[in-house]
């Protein structure tokens, strides 16, 4: 339900809760409350609460039959609670070693889930392209064996983005490649009304104007984003959409929608500054660039480039 209908997704946790509640323990329990976990964490950002609820998760793996859905509630755990207690570059490593266990237990459904979300991870922790673009062409060939449509195409846009930024595309501003265009990708998404997919789609398109500085294109992918940015609830999307959002407004030196991606990016700081900090630097930047404080700018374009650095990211 996270990717098809998202808004039914903290019901159908909270439903399956309540079943466990009633009639006891069964092989879907963990999974239930580790759902539950994700919406604490993206709901409300009660990560102290996620962390406890997908430990219960893990306790309810203990039982005859159990011990096959781990790998699902390692998974959640990677996703929707970890980047929220440790650098990001942690969860990587946890999303691939969740895919390895679902591939062990012949899950090939949650397989194509972890390991697209950890290349993803990977991303925007600031892997080497080189080496994360061969990484996702493995990824895409285990996808095509097991014919997981959806992850499928997360590979082939993923791959597209990374060409893109490498140089190495047939089309260095737009994402194309073998079995791949970006146009036609946003088309199914938009006519089949897949939020999660067109949104994603909205954020590697936007990202990819403001590198090259096609900032009217990079407003509208924004915009479009950020339309259904709760899609995302929990994952590393959400803070990479508002921060999009918040740049690309800038740029035209709107300040007004920035102010809330600000506090909501500095929330994130102190969680986990090594993951977040050097984003809300660069927005609060571009906020003193607009107000004409070049001083305050500069310190703070100077502090977000210092903790990028720290943290191994570009």
């Amino acid at each position: 339900s996270f990717l098809a209908e998202p808004e039914l997704y903290p019901l159908i946790t909270v439903e399956g809760i309540r079943l466990t509640l009633q009639h006891g323990v069964s092989e879907g329990s963990a999974e239930c409350f580790a759902g539950f976990a994700a919406v604490l964490v993206s709901g409300l950002f009660d990560v102290p609460g996620g962390r406890r609820v997908v430990d219960l998760a893990k306790a309810l793996l203990l039982g005859p039959g159990r011990a096959q859905r781990v790998h699902r509630v390692l998974a959640a755990e990677a996703i929707f609670v970890l980047p929220w207690e440790r650098p990001l570059g942690e969860s990587v490593e946890a999303l691939f070693d969740a895919q390895r266990a679902a591939n062990e237990q012949g899950d090939t459904q949650y397989a194509a889930i972890a390991g697209p979300a950890g290349c993803f991870h990977a991303l925007v922790a600031g892997q080497e392209l080189e080496a994360l673009e061969a990484v996702l062409n493995r990824q895409l060939a285990a996808s095509e064996r097991t014919r997981h449509r959806y992850s499928e195409g997360d590979i082939r846009r993923q791959l597209a983005f990374v060409r893109c930024l490498r140089g190495t595309s047939a089309s260095p501003t737009r994402m194309v490649g073998p079995g791949y265009d970006e146009d036609a990708d946003s088309h199914e998404q938009e006519t089949a009304g897949a939020k999660n997919s067109a949104s994603a789609l909205a954020w590697y398109q936007g990202r990819l104007a403001l590198t090259f500085g096609n900032r009217e294109r990079a407003k509208e992918r924004a915009i479009r984003a950020m339309l259904d940015v709760g899609a995302h609830q929990g994952t590393q999307l959400t803070p990479q959409i508002w921060f999009l959002h918040a740049i690309a407004h800038l740029r035209f030196d709107e300040l007004g929608v920035s102010q809330k991606a600000l506090a909501l990016l500095r929330g994130m700081e102190r969680a986990v500054p090594t993951s977040f900090g050097h984003l809300a630097d660069l927005v609060a930047a571009e906020r003193a660039r607009v107000k004409s404080n070049a001083n305050e700018a500069a310190r703070f374009y100077e502090l977000a480039v210092r903790r990028a650095q720290a943290a191994g990211m570009p």
